[in-house]
């Protein structure tokens, strides 16, 4: 006897509590649907044009039937707002996704649900989220300033880079544990990330993750950053390599291509904030999924590749509440990948 939950017995329970939870809040529209009949004007889902799918579930029928998307996303299935099911559903998502604000859970939770007045609902839900409660806080308001050149300029991703290091984060090696660092790589244009997990904060370990980067992303023109002394030492160091390999048939390492390297002025951290706001971003999701847990490298790792993910399909733009509007602007469709 089988004494474990199969991911077909989580399907279908969902599947019947999708379909009990529409008849009791929406047995009078099925029944118009099945009927072939208009809705009734007083019914707050005639707006969504919904109809009936071969599911018998309910789902609205938008203006993205074109468009290459799943089912799920082009035809949501449509849930009342005050339902405990409902609510759940939503804290799932939110959890999925890091425990990230309201714009990422809302476009996490309409690739397959559409629930009116979502969003007031997702703001409860995270509002009353003991975990997003621990860690946020508000931060103090800030006039600002003009943006650079750099920041504004259109180019390809990754083309113009900040640079930061953020930790410490214990990890076991069999029975000792030692510190770990991740150097954050964020691009300046269309915000994506790029995170490398190193053992320590030296300049070999820091030129490691640099070159493992380039090799992902392609080559970038210009990186930005602080006056750490790691930074120092690795553009000596890259001086050095630039000279000896300027006119030696290899070509893949990174003083050969030509990166300009600018420094912030000293003891002004706010001047690299377009990789500095990147280091919270970064660190809320890691710190909520991690907790107290001690993990190895290796499955260290892995997490700051799934960080990684869900950073880079955060909305940069509002998400809208009428399902006819385009999806939210995300890193990924800024072209991050260059193949």
């Amino acid at each position: 006897m089988n004494f474990y939950i199969t991911a077909d017995e989580i399907q279908n329970a969902e599947y019947f509590w999708l379909k009990y939870v529409q008849y009791e809040f929406y047995s009078a529209e099925i029944l118009t649907l099945k009927r072939n009949e208009q809705l009734r004007c007083s019914s707050e889902i005639k707006s969504l044009v919904p109809y009936l799918g071969e599911d018998n579930l309910l789902r609205i029928t938008g203006r993205l039937l074109e468009a290459d998307l799943c089912f799920g996303e082009k035809h949501p299935v449509i849930l009342p707002r005050h339902y405990k099911f409902t609510e759940l559903l939503v804290i799932r998502e939110h959890e999925r996704i890091g425990y990230c604000g309201v714009s990422a859970t809302l476009t996490q939770l309409r690739k397959n649900y559409w629930i009116p007045k979502g969003r007031q609902l997702v703001k409860t839900i995270i509002r009353i989220c003991l975990i997003c409660k621990k860690y946020n806080a508000k931060p103090a308001d800030q006039l600002s300033g003009q943006l650079p050149r750099d920041r504004i300029t259109q180019s390809p991703p990754f083309q113009i880079v900040g640079i930061d290091f953020t930790g410490a984060i214990l990890v076991k090696d069999n029975q000792e544990t030692h510190k770990s660092y991740v150097s954050l790589f964020t691009c300046a244009v269309t915000r994506a990330v790029h995170l490398e997990l190193v053992s320590d904060m030296s300049t070999k370990c820091f030129l490691l993750a640099l070159r493992r980067f380039l090799a992902r992303r392609g080559n970038c023109k210009v990186i930005y950053s602080d006056n750490a002394r790691t930074f120092k030492a690795a553009e000596k160091e890259l001086a050095y390599f630039a000279n000896i390999l300027k006119d030696s048939e290899f070509q893949n390492f990174v003083a050969d291509k030509g990166i300009h390297w600018k420094f912030i002025v000293e003891r002004a951290p706010w001047w690299g904030g377009f990789y500095e706001r990147l280091v919270k971003t970064i660190k809320d999701p890691l710190r909520k999924i991690l907790g107290k847990a001690l993990l190895m490298f290796e499955e260290l790792s892995t997490i700051l590749s799934e960080v990684e993910v869900i950073v880079n399909h955060r909305p940069l733009t509002y998400v809208e509440n009428d399902p006819g509007e385009p999806e939210p602007l995300t890193p990924p469709t800024s072209r991050v990948r260059l193949w």
